[in-house]
């Protein structure tokens, strides 16, 4: 690191420490917010320090955890977060466990630093918890609902801008403008767009203006300008995994709206609607995209199983696989599947460490028998669906946007102890 970058660092931490101890809740959700929403390697920032490069990121969760101090501290006698994460931080102790032993397989290494920096994003949780305890899960729902239709706005606008001539083809922090001839525009924080659309199908989410028909409309366009077959498909499958779980609690008009919406969405992946479309399953397998991940999951596949060892703890982190074949030639650290990720990095025992914690959830959340809480469920749902083929938790986004959609299934209203604080009956009363 060279002297002249050591005094805009201290001033940026200097910042990044005065700021959330003058306005803690709204520097949670906005450095957080911009952490979701900030395409993964088109951060503003980036700065090498120790042989590992910096960003925004990672000074925005320090900002959050300053003022998640500042924010429990506001009231002495108020009741501090549960210690409730130790099931969600089995697998990053793991991964962290895992890479003081040799890397294992036919892998090569960059070294582990690379992937147990997405360790950090677990630190988020301590925001998160604070400002659930203290206004309600619901409350950070909303949150994230209002980031989803900010990305939808992104999207939009890009649009617009790349019509005009304004927006020339290219990555952005926010979006990335393609210059195919399809002519695709996806914005960061695209993992929220499936949970905005469930949540607004079941009715749990804030509407804009008050107009379920610009609220809808605008998720609507997000999809059409971005065209991912991933996100409709997740789309889909939450909105019928919640239609089971809520059949009692939805009216006839909803079940068939909804019917239609998931029957619709079959037809077109299946290939019997719009054969040209770039949301045509059938079409679209014969693809580059199609094929290449599928490559990857058959060499990681090949690579874990030829030896027991690397099957059960994984390759390590940092491993690097060489892919060679005909859709795909090169080395990468990652693939499009997260759970190939995981096992690929820390075995099967990761895989089980990642996973049960989450299942645990949706079985807690079914058993309360309430619409918000089985439409969350549809929710995780969605998001593990899309995890087959987008990488959206491989990255400090995206991982973030889940810990936030669990913390806020995990407390539906603030504690009792603190509803008798200054506004906070009104905020238990804005339920989704």
């Amino acid at each position: 690191m060279s002297p002249g970058s050591i005094v805009p660092l201290i001033g940026l931490v200097s910042v990044a420490v005065a700021v959330p101890l003058l306005l803690p809740r709204l520097t949670i959700l906005m450095s957080l917010g911009w952490i979701i929403l900030v395409r993964p390697g088109e951060e503003l920032i980036s700065m090498g320090l120790a042989g590992s490069t910096l960003s925004e990121v990672d000074l925005l969760l320090i900002a959050g955890l300053v003022a998640s101090i500042r924010l429990y501290l506001k009231r002495a006698n108020s009741a501090g977060p549960q210690l409730i994460w130790a099931p969600l931080l089995a697998w990053p102790l793991w991964l962290l466990l895992r890479s003081a032993f040799p890397v294992l397989g036919n892998v090569d290494t960059t070294g582990p630093v690379i992937d147990l920096r997405i360790i950090a994003t677990f630190l988020a949780l301590i925001p998160l918890g604070v400002i659930a305890r203290r206004y309600g899960g619901t409350y950070l729902a909303r949150w994230v609902c209002y980031l989803a239709y900010g990305t939808c706005f992104v999207a939009v606008v890009s649009w617009v801008l790349r019509v005009l001539g304004v927006l020339e083809p290219g990555a952005y922090a926010l979006v990335n403008v393609s210059s195919s001839a399809a002519g695709d525009i996806r914005p960061g924080g695209e993992i929220l767009i499936p949970v905005l659309a469930i949540l607004l199908a079941f009715g749990k989410a804030p509407l804009l203006l008050n107009s379920k028909i610009l609220s809808f409309a605008l998720v609507i366009l997000e999809i059409l300008i971005s065209q991912t077959l991933s996100i409709v498909l997740a789309a889909a499958v939450g909105i019928a995994f919640g239609l089971i779980l809520n059949w009692r609690h939805t009216s006839l008009t909803l079940r068939a709206l909804s019917l239609i919406a998931v029957l619709t969405t079959a037809l077109l992946a299946g290939g019997a609607i719009g054969s040209e479309s770039r949301f045509n399953l059938l079409a679209r397998a014969d693809e580059a995209s199609a094929n290449y991940r599928v490559t990857e999951m058959a060499t990681v596949g090949r690579i874990v199983s030829e030896d027991p060892i690397t099957m059960l703890i994984g390759s390590g982190p940092g491993s690097m696989v060489i892919f060679s074949g005909e859709d795909i030639s090169e080395k990468k650290r990652d693939t499009h599947n997260v759970y190939v990720n995981i096992l690929l990095k820390s075995g099967s025992i990761g895989i089980l460490l990642f996973s049960i914690p989450y299942f645990t959830l949706c079985v807690r959340l079914y058993r309360t028998n309430h619409p918000l809480a089985r439409s969350m469920i549809a929710v995780l749902a969605a998001i593990a669906f899309v995890s087959i083929s987008v990488p959206f938790l491989w990255s400090s986004g995206g991982l973030l946007a889940l810990l936030a959609i669990v913390t806020a299934a995990r407390w539906p209203h603030p504690p009792k102890s603190w509803l008798t604080e200054k506004g906070a009956d009104a905020t238990r009363r804005k339920t989704l």
